[in-house]
């Protein structure tokens, strides 16, 4: 039996719900995916958005006239930020990719071809991002876009992310924190959003050198980089399951042993990608985003990495993504389908275990485990707002022997007789729709009741009871196979309970009500 301590531990900082991220500036024209990121703000709540092509060519910011000129045009881009200004997000301003008009060379990368060459002339982005940064104060204020945060790139420390060398980078740097800071100093600029940690100490070195300011430093991170590194994992030095943990912790230790203790580290990018069992990384075609364990691996790397970043931005929100083109299927195998939320808006087990994680407010009780227990089972517990609400998932490494957990916990409660537990579970096929969906022979078209049924698979299983108060507490019994996740809330029978995320939908609605009431 799990029981619990009576002292409590500080609340979660809830890093990972600080960000979510969708594929680039250019999607969100599209009706959907605005549709489901309101979804996602009502059920979970973010702060910050971030994606990439906010100067790419076509949001058509960057032109020039008869005389070459150059001149700028917001018309795309008004539209885009309006959308996330009024549905409540504060921007990571991704400044990437390069226009046409400014660009050194022809260099791309994906479907949309995105330009990754520096700048012919620095000057000329300098004011670029001064235009821009210029246009964001004047259309939102000051004080709104001081809360967001400008990225300089995008990957810069990938060949194929970026043509130039790392001194390239540096200058391309230094250009667009003069231009932001030049519109206003209390604007937030950093980067490198470098794949893995190995720039930032380089990045804050010149910018220490040079004297130029950095506010936050950036980085990305995804679980099968460990493969990269260790096919098969052999020869891993990390345990199962923390190879990223262990990569955030390192970074953040890195800063601090530098002298950079209070510098913000941001992850921008990170999802569930993790290897199968041939040990091959595969950036195409990875399900381990869409399946079961994309929900246990997201509350595993949420909780654990909690301690060491400021930001995590799951990357991405939506199957409505094009790196490789346009995504057609309702789940896919041979693209990039890393969205929590299918193309037609139907949750996967990560949206679930965010969704949540996001209701386990207030004081966190401390459980009291077994001395064997697995590190990859977890659970968090926490009390709030009148209520008891916790957790649990069964997390493993797909190359891992399965292997259930069942137990009962017994939970401290107040001197009521009776009380509510109510209590839902994702497992495959309920609550992860992906598996009946391969169970159909994975058809790219639905029939009407066929998207019905993957609809109601798409949900988890609930249940509940009233049950007596009993040595000070109730018990709740679970079990859980592989990769399954369970939540449950314990209530006062009779009693009115506060919804958690209430206070983040007031938020949301004083947003929009002074979005409204600007005019725009």
């Amino acid at each position: 039996m799990i029981t619990f301590k009576n002292e409590t531990r500080v609340p979660a900082r809830h890093a990972w719900k600080k960000c979510i991220c969708v594929g680039r500036a250019y999607d969100l024209l599209q009706a959907e995916l605005q549709k489901q990121l309101r979804f996602l703000q009502r059920e979970i709540g973010y702060r910050y958005i971030r994606f990439h092509g906010v100067l790419h060519d076509d949001v058509g910011v960057c032109h020039r006239d008869k005389g070459g000129m150059l001149v700028y045009r917001w018309t795309q881009l008004d539209r885009i930020f309006d959308f996330l200004v009024e549905a409540g997000f504060d921007p990571i301003v991704e400044l990437q990719s390069m226009p046409a008009q400014l660009a050194s060379g022809e260099q791309t990368m994906f479907w949309y071809k995105a330009n990754v060459t520096p700048p012919k002339q620095a000057e000329e982005w300098q004011d670029l991002v001064a235009a821009l940064t210029r246009h964001f104060v004047e259309r939102y204020g000051p004080e709104r876009v001081r809360r967001w945060m400008f990225e300089v790139w995008n990957e810069p420390n990938l060949p194929g992310f970026w043509s130039g060398t790392q001194e390239d980078y540096f200058q391309m740097y230094d250009a667009a924190v003069r231009a932001v800071k030049s519109v206003d100093a209390e604007l937030k600029v950093g980067g490198p959003a470098g794949a893995g940690g190995d720039w930032n100490l380089p990045l804050l070195a010149h910018c220490k050198e040079k004297g130029v300011p950095i506010d936050f430093v950036s980085c990305h991170d995804y679980p099968q980089g460990e493969y990269c590194t260790y096919p098969r994992r052999e020869g891993s030095p990390h345990a199962a399951g923390m190879a990223m943990v262990d990569d955030f912790c390192k970074w953040r230790g890195e800063l601090d042993m530098a002298g950079y203790a209070d510098m913000p580290l941001i992850v921008t990018e990170w999802n569930t990608q993790i290897c199968g069992n041939d040990g091959e990384p595969r950036w195409l075609g990875s399900m381990n985003v869409s399946t079961l364990i994309s929900g246990a691996a997201a509350c595993h790397y949420a909780v654990n990495c909690d301690p060491f970043l400021d930001v995590m931005g799951w990357w991405v929100a939506s199957d409505i993504f094009e790196e490789c083109g346009p995504h057609w299927e309702p789940y896919g195998g041979n693209n990039q389908y890393y969205g929590m939320l299918t193309t037609g808006g139907l949750p996967k087990p990560a949206f679930h275990a965010f969704n949540w994680l996001a209701r386990l407010t207030g004081e966190r009780l401390q459980p009291e485990l077994k001395a064997d227990h697995n590190p990859l089972q977890g659970l968090l517990v926490t009390r709030d707002a009148g209520a008891i609400r916790g957790l649990l998932w069964n997390f493993h490494m797909p190359e891992e022997a399965t292997s259930a957990w069942e137990e009962v916990m017994h939970l401290p409660v107040g001197e009521n007789a009776l009380f509510r537990i109510v209590s839902a579970q994702v497992r495959e096929k309920q609550g992860s729709a992906f598996e009946a969906w391969e169970e159909m022979g994975r058809p790219a078209n639905l029939s009407k009741f066929e998207g019905d049924m993957l609809a109601m698979r798409s949900l988890p299983e609930y249940s509940s009871r009233v049950v007596g108060r009993e040595n000070g507490g109730v018990s709740v019994a679970f079990r859980l196979e592989r990769n399954d996740l369970f939540y449950f809330e314990i209530l006062a029978a009779g009693d009115v309970v506060s919804d958690p995320q209430q206070a983040r939908r007031q938020e949301l609605d004083r947003a929009l009500d002074v979005v409204v009431g600007s005019g725009m």
